[in-house]
């Protein structure tokens, strides 16, 4: 039986500079990304959702700089 993983290149996200650590929110089909130097930004995860990113937050008072890895935490 041949079980290779196959895929389909349908978009392209990206962020303007450097893009680090990932976490893909499933429940919400939301992909957030850190940008290394500068912000999180949120995707729609959707195959038919466009490439705009939305940023969730800066670099600033309470995120430093040199964003890398990312995760979800759910409260309730």
């Amino acid at each position: 039986t041949d079980r290779a993983i196959t895929g389909e290149r349908v978009r392209t996200l990206t962020v303007d500079s450097q893009p680090e650590g990932c976490v893909a929110d499933d429940e919400h089909q939301r992909l957030f990304v850190g940008e290394e130097d500068h912000a999180v930004w949120v995707f729609h995860a959707g195959a038919d959702q466009g490439v705009s990113a939305e940023q969730v937050i800066a670099k600033g008072e309470n995120l430093e700089a040199d964003i890398e890895g990312l995760s979800l935490y759910r409260r309730g």
